[in-house]
């Protein structure tokens, strides 16, 4: 029980690293979208196939089947098949990230009926999560946007 508290505290500790550092060049208001010239629409490219990498980006992995939380992969997964979607925006993808983490740490949370500290850990490894992608995840969605999609 120890271990996955100490593993939960310090991925919240790297993700709160990462953000902290990124905030120094990156303005809080800095809206991330991805356009097409005037009279042109975004639209898929012809058989691209999506290829999530799980929770992580920007040469960073991490397996939260370690923890005994493989749940979180999927909402990774998920959000990185939503980046790579032409009608979706980052800010849709970032909520949906959001409320998929969010119900995942509730579902764990019942299923191991954790103790207040695991629960309190899940709840912050959630909130890092989010927040890392809400600050730094612009390059990777606009990266995923030129691979799947373009404008016709």
């Amino acid at each position: 029980m120890m271990k996955t508290l100490f593993k939960f505290i310090l991925i919240t500790l790297v993700f709160s690293l990462v953000i902290a550092e990124d905030l120094k060049f990156q303005s809080a208001r800095f809206s991330c979208s991805f356009n097409c010239p005037k009279n042109k629409k975004l639209v898929a490219k012809q058989n691209y196939q999506s290829s999530p990498n799980g929770c992580g980006s920007y040469g960073i992995t991490f397996d939260f089947g370690l923890l005994n939380a493989r749940e979180f992969n999927t909402c990774c997964n998920n959000h990185d098949l939503c980046y790579a979607n032409c009608a979706t925006t980052k800010r849709t993808c970032d909520s949906n990230f959001n409320s998929c983490l969010t119900n995942t740490c509730s579902d764990l949370i019942r299923k191991n009926r954790w103790n207040f500290v695991i629960r309190t850990a899940c709840s912050v490894v959630v909130k890092g999560m989010t927040e890392t992608v809400e600050k730094i995840g612009c390059p990777a969605f606009i990266n995923s946007k030129n691979k799947a999609c373009q404008c016709q």
